[in-house]
């Protein structure tokens, strides 16, 4: 049961997503994946067969849809709402205190999407990753695909960029090769797909079989956006929200 226990600054690390209706949402997927949510009202965590998945809440008067946040993790946020606010992105929401722990929520001028980051209550965020009905990768929807701008690619490298020199002593200084950590690409990372029709973030979660999967989110009122070959499909929820399945191989 593949688990998380920290998150790199700069990497996805929490899911959120503000419906239109929770009693729906709450009942489509726990349908589809058998996902609980805890609390009785406001914002609620969403709890999978093995642990934490992530978070839930009423989407705001007049929005229109429903829709996911993906957050990425952040050693300070203050301090890092300060850089991305000189590097251009626009602050939608100071930081505040939910249960899962300090959110605050950014805009990628690129395409209008919303991007959040998370200063947990604990270490970890998600929890529990790459297994069915749990987060296993992030897809940003969009289109057309920038070159360069206020982008969720430049928020995350902003994140994850040291303190300079200027403030830090030691920040200059040659990198120990012996102890140095060898840094891979997070597989949370979001990809791009460009495609008509607002864009969003749509996480991608594993199932075990993606056929009987899809068939069950269809007649559930889901719409197929898009579908491949390689095991992965784009859909709406009945209240708009993007979202990813993705077939697990070891599932």
């Amino acid at each position: 049961m593949p688990r998380r226990t920290s998150y790199r600054a700069g990497t996805p690390c929490w899911i959120d997503c503000l419906t239109t209706d929770p009693t729906g949402f709450a009942g489509f997927f726990a349908e589809l994946f058998g996902w609980t949510l805890e609390g009785e009202d406001g914002y609620r965590l969403i709890q999978g067969r093995s642990g934490l998945i992530g978070g839930c809440g009423r989407a705001p008067m007049g929005s229109g849809a429903s829709a996911w946040t993906v957050y990425y993790a952040s050693a300070h946020l203050p301090d890092d709402l300060k850089t991305l606010s000189a590097h251009g992105f626009r602050v939608v929401m100071p930081a505040w205190q939910a249960a899962a722990g300090q959110l605050a929520l950014v805009a990628c001028t690129d395409t209008g999407v919303v991007a959040g980051l998370f200063h947990g209550a604990h270490d970890e965020g998600v929890v529990v990753t790459a297994e069915p009905g749990s987060w296993c990768g992030t897809v940003l929807y969009a289109a057309p695909e920038p070159t360069a701008g206020v982008t969720p690619e430049l928020l995350s490298t902003l994140l994850t960029t040291e303190p300079d020199a200027a403030t830090n002593p030691d920040a200059g200084a040659e990198p120990d090769a012996a102890t140095e950590p060898e840094v891979t690409a997070d597989p949370l990372l979001p990809q791009r797909f460009s495609g008509s029709g607002p864009a969003g973030w749509a996480p991608v979660f594993g199932v075990s079989s993606l056929p009987q999967t899809q068939r069950r989110a269809v007649a559930a009122g889901a719409e197929v956006v898009d579908a491949d070959a390689a095991g992965q499909a784009l859909l709406r929820d009945p209240w708009g929200a993007l979202v990813g399945l993705r077939e697990l191989a070891h599932a």
